[in-house]
């Protein structure tokens, strides 16, 4: 299944939407510390995650590609960009007892197509509240200051402007002249879909989006 994938930032969170298989979605969070590599997905209901040194992801990427003849500098930064790539394609299977779920990338460098295949392996509840819950709610919290803030800016300027046109002032350009913020209107016009989700699921109130296109292929 195709569709757009999304990158939700806020701090030092970032969860990217990498595959889609029907109405569920995956995401990936990237963790660089030292010499280790921590790769996390997640559906929103269970979390995998994998850690690697710098020396686990060179012996398993020579043996994933023996054709491929590279340099160990070389190798670590296609497997970040591969980590990171808006133009890779991805395949992620979760085994039928949800304990691994198998994550596959693939890009084209040169004229070699380069694969890196990882296995994740499924986390507690601890951890996934502690990876995934908490930090969704904390940019939950932070979008719905930000939107209070807004509305109270954009009300503020509201009263601003029927000031100047009680003092006679006049908008010369009619194109830009607004209407006051109606606050219960806008928060309704707010809400938003994840995409690809179903018209009976619940929706997310002013959460902001940045989309790029992704490909599945297993």
């Amino acid at each position: 299944s195709g569709g757009q994938a999304t990158s939700h930032t806020t701090g030092e969170i970032i969860m990217n939407l990498i595959y889609r298989d029907g109405s569920e979605n995956f995401y990936m969070r990237k963790e660089v510390e030292g010499n280790q590599i921590t790769v996390c997905v997640t559906n929103l209901k269970s979390l995998w995650r994998s850690r690697m040194t710098q020396d686990d992801i060179l012996g398993l990427f020579r043996r994933q590609n023996p054709l491929l003849q590279a340099k160990s500098e070389w190798i670590m930064t296609y497997v970040h960009s591969c980590l990171d790539s808006k133009e890779s394609s991805t395949c992620v299977k979760v085994d039928d007892t949800n304990k691994t779920l198998s994550l596959n990338l693939v890009n084209q460098a040169s004229e070699v197509k380069v694969k890196l295949h990882l296995i994740l392996h499924i986390q507690d509840d601890q951890e996934f509240f502690r990876e995934v819950t908490n930090p969704l709610v904390a940019v939950v919290i932070q979008l719905m200051d930000q939107r209070s803030k807004l509305l109270a800016l954009v009300k503020s300027k509201d009263l601003e402007l029927r000031e100047y046109k009680l003092e006679g002032a006049e908008i010369t350009r009619k194109n830009v002249e607004t209407s006051d913020v109606m606050e219960k209107e806008f928060l309704n016009e707010s809400l938003f879909r994840i995409p690809g989700q179903d018209s009976d699921q619940p929706t997310l109130h002013g959460a902001e989006s940045e989309s790029r296109p992704f490909t599945n292929i297993c």
